[in-house]
């Protein structure tokens, strides 16, 4: 009877732990080209967290601060799930939900090319979740000439309407976003080769 109350008792408290590690949330997401980084709400319980992130692999990562930057084997362009909860190692019992996000590192794709209005629409694929985009539009590959209005232009969405530009001529886009760090990080560059239209030759 003893043995049973006392073991009746470590799942009481265990199940007191378990109940008082609240989920970590989640406050910040961002991913450049080649990283990902995250930051959440410090759990004062949790000795630290584990972040797990899939993408065809399960990987698993510890930490004990409330933030972590992942630069192992991220490609443009893939998926990433990452699940987050806080831990207490020693007695092993963690929250008992994780925060959960779904992003994918910026990839700067082909334009969409209207060369009867000298114009494109400029694309990229971008996080479900993430730090604000700047949009560079430059006559050269170095970006050292840069479209009037389009040098780290602030962009919400996906796509961007480009017009008004001359024909023939080449012109070179990429995006841009910022890390935890404030640390600028470029897209791939894509090249545009607007022909002359039909009434023009």
């Amino acid at each position: 009877m003893k043995k049973y109350l006392a073991a009746l008792f470590l799942v009481m408290i265990t199940c007191k732990n378990f109940a008082q590690i609240p989920t970590p949330q989640i406050q910040k997401v961002g991913a450049t080209p080649t990283a990902i980084s995250l930051t959440w709400d410090s759990v004062p319980q949790a000795d630290g967290y584990e972040v797990v992130v899939i993408n065809k692999k399960q990987i698993p990562y510890y930490t004990g601060v409330p933030g972590i930057v992942l630069n192992e084997n991220i490609k443009p362009g893939s998926v990433y799930s990452i699940y987050i909860r806080a831990y207490q190692f020693r007695q092993n019992v963690h929250s008992g939900q994780v925060s959960y996000c779904l992003l994918t590192p910026p990839l700067a794709l082909s334009p969409k090319i209207k060369p009867e209005k000298q114009s494109f629409v400029a694309r990229w694929q971008r996080n479900f979740k993430s730090f604000d985009y700047y949009f560079y539009l430059a006559c050269d590959s170095l970006f050292q000439q840069p479209v009037n209005g389009y040098k780290g232009l602030p962009v919400k969405k996906n796509h961007l309407p480009i017009n008004g530009l001359q024909a023939p001529k080449t012109y070179y886009y990429r995006i841009a976003t910022v890390d935890l760090n404030q640390k600028v990080h470029y897209s791939n560059t894509v090249r545009v080769e607007l022909k002359a239209s039909e009434n023009e030759k």
